[in-house]
């Protein structure tokens, strides 16, 4: 697992994206990178959404575009 040194509030939409591309990954928060690093662990997968310590969380509009 990775933690983001970013500071999220309550009540406060954020648009995030991941783009992984072979076995490089890179996290963005509203455009900002705020992850970059090299995991070859897994060639196939899903996508999940995930938050830790925190009460609760809203996700909208998940959008999920394979790279050609």
């Amino acid at each position: 697992m990775y933690a983001v040194a970013h500071t999220f509030s309550t009540d406060v939409w954020y648009d995030i994206a991941v783009e992984v591309v072979g076995s490089s990954i890179k996290a963005f928060v509203d455009d900002e990178l705020v992850i970059e690093w090299e995991d070859d662990t897994w060639s196939t997968g899903t996508v999940g959404a995930f938050c830790y310590r925190v009460g609760s969380a809203v996700w909208d509009d998940i959008l999920v575009i394979p790279f050609p």
